[in-house]
């Protein structure tokens, strides 16, 4: 089974509600909210905590938060109070990387890690016992609306290969994520397919989700 998590990255912010509201409807399968702080990438977004809080009031599937900051530590308790379902950090971030997925796991929130593109993959080696999702970034993070990298599908089907071995954790994909691309991430072992203006820009969002996880 596959899922699709649109990126609010692509919505439309100042009718932020109905935009939630609709790609609940088209049977969206989670909401994914990158908070980025604009030193650790470029291009700050405006997801703070209340932001976040107000989408949960208007969502109905979970919400997948994408910490893009220096150190998310000092971010977890308000992300988790404001309502994330799952919180995902970068191995690249500052800070201890595994007390922050155990505080992440001690607030009883699912915890993930991602690999920006010129990262190897094992460097999530050491916190596989922590991790719900694995986060493979096929754009460099910052923006969106940039194209897939076609070489980052080694490092999904390298984490495939780790599953395969029982570890228990989700393959998600973040970045240029069409309907092409979804069909290679998808073969390559993905699980959660990001998608923001493939998904956004769609004249049947409902539609669009289907295709990307390959039922029609």
């Amino acid at each position: 089974m596959f899922f699709v998590a649109p990126s609010l990255l692509a919505a439309d912010m100042s009718r932020l509600p109905q935009e939630v509201k609709s790609l609940c409807d088209a049977g969206a399968d989670f909401l994914h909210i990158d908070v980025m702080d604009g030193q650790f990438v470029p291009n700050p977004t405006d997801f703070t905590p209340d932001c976040v809080a107000e989408i949960k009031k208007h969502a109905t599937v979970p919400l997948d938060v994408h910490l893009m900051v220096q150190d998310p530590m000092p971010l977890i308790d308000d992300y988790v109070q404001a309502g994330a379902d799952n919180i995902t950090i970068h191995v690249e971030s500052q800070g201890d990387i595994y007390k922050t997925l155990e505080h992440i796991h001690h607030n009883k929130c699912h915890a993930g890690l991602s690999l920006k593109p010129n990262t190897a993959t094992e460097k999530i080696l050491p916190y596989l016992s922590l991790l719900n999702r694995v986060l493979v970034m096929t754009v460099e993070p910052g923006k969106g609306g940039q194209s897939f990298m076609p070489n980052q599908i080694t490092k999904i089907k390298q984490l495939k290969e780790l599953k395969t071995a029982g570890r228990g954790f989700q393959i998600e994909v973040d970045g240029g994520i069409n309907l092409e691309t979804a069909v290679l991430a998808r073969v390559a072992g993905a699980d959660i397919l990001v998608s923001g203006t493939y998904v956004l820009s769609a004249p049947d969002r409902a539609r669009a989700m289907r295709l990307l996880r390959g039922d029609l």
